[in-house]
């Protein structure tokens, strides 16, 4: 499970998060993954290889996984992102947002 460290970003600094973030204007959710990824990992994202692993209704957050990418896990931005680290997801970091730990253990039947 790819995470990255949050910092400086005024929104839950120090915890680990999902590569993420907003749509924008025009674009939809697979877009927006797509281009998350490159603009914070450097890694390019074949769109058809994406499939939904979760949605949460209550913020209309979408869940994709991707176990294929192109170029090379690179920190793009080192002013918000501290690292980019794998972990297993059974074993993932103490200080992870709450939920994407639940979102998490809902995907990989984790109790």
């Amino acid at each position: 499970m790819l995470l990255y460290l949050r910092k400086n970003t005024g929104y839950l600094d120090g915890y680990w998060d999902l590569i993420s973030g907003h749509v924008e204007n025009g674009e939809d959710a697979t877009a927006a993954i797509v281009r998350e990824a490159l603009e914070k990992a450097g890694i390019v994202i074949n769109s058809a290889q994406l499939s939904i692993a979760h949605v949460e209704p209550r913020k209309a957050d979408i869940f994709f996984e991707c176990s294929n990418w192109t170029g090379t896990i690179t920190n793009m931005e080192p002013d918000k992102c501290a690292a980019l680290e794998f972990f297993q997801v059974h074993d993932l970091p103490a200080h992870i947002i709450d939920n994407v730990a639940n979102v998490l253990k809902t995907i990989f039947s984790l109790s």
